[in-house]
């Protein structure tokens, strides 16, 4: 395997990119997304990638989460290949293994918050008391045991949020992928979310973090930084030198 940017605080990687390219064809030519990422991230450890528009990042959550294959390279889930998987398999993965967390939420407007809590054991085929039972304690784990029953538009958009984590929590994934979890809430509320990814990566789940804010960048136990399609070298102090600014009272 070629050089992965490693990760100083857990020793057993979850998922490794080994030289991953990404390609999309167009009609203006080929348009290379991603071109040779290395990257590894820790059993249990929280990661926090940053870049601007069209560095590669949300592409590279794309392939991490079995929504996209690599153009080249090989992406290495729980030391399995898993590069060339067929839909289906990719699917099983993704359903057991790994929850996702959307800025927009991506809450079904016609189920409960509870009915939108269970939905990944509705397809992983669990039986409906189970499945109400384990949405119950997902939502008392957010704080929201008394909002099961309302629909997401009665929610706020911090509650929404919360629904979106319990879910992504439900089957006990080894994986959480949060695509600007906090950038449609108030700072209040963004910091009460980040608390809840923080406790899940204390609970042993590794968590990647898309995210424009520098503040919660700075909350991850390492920061990776892309530009056009590639892994910037590794520079922890820009995330210490940001958090310093940010809290500097004005």
């Amino acid at each position: 395997m070629g050089s992965v940017l490693g990760f100083e605080r857990n020793t057993k990687p979850l998922i490794e990119a080994d030289n991953i390219c990404k390609d999309y064809v167009s009609g203006a030519g080929v348009v290379s997304a991603l071109r040779g990422v290395s990257l590894a991230i820790g059993c249990g450890e929280f990661v926090a990638i940053m870049g601007p528009s069209g560095s590669g990042k949300s592409t590279l959550m794309n392939i991490f989460g079995l929504l996209d294959r690599p153009s080249k390279g090989r992406l290495i889930y729980a030391g399995r290949d898993v590069s060339d998987l067929d839909i289906n398999a990719r699917a099983a993965i993704r359903n057991a293994q790994i929850g996702f967390i959307f800025q927009s939420y991506n809450l079904l407007p016609r189920l409960t918050a509870l009915e939108n809590v269970e939905l990944p054991l509705v397809y992983a085929g669990v039986r409906r008391p189970e499945r109400m039972k384990r949405a119950r304690e997902m939502l008392d784990a957010v704080g929201l045991a008394d909002r099961q029953a309302h629909w997401p538009n009665q929610l706020s958009g911090g509650e929404q949020q919360r629904v979106s984590i319990a879910r992504s929590m439900i089957a006990n994934p080894a994986l959480v992928l949060a695509d600007e979890p906090t950038g449609a809430l108030d700072s209040k509320t963004g910091e009460a979310v980040i608390r809840l990814l923080a406790d899940l990566v204390a609970s042993g789940v590794s968590v990647v973090v898309v995210t424009h804010d520098e503040t919660v960048a700075a909350k991850a136990d390492r920061i990776v930084r892309m530009a056009d399609g590639a892994v910037l070298p590794h520079r922890p102090e820009i995330a210490r030198e940001s958090a310093t600014r940010d809290s500097t009272p004005r």
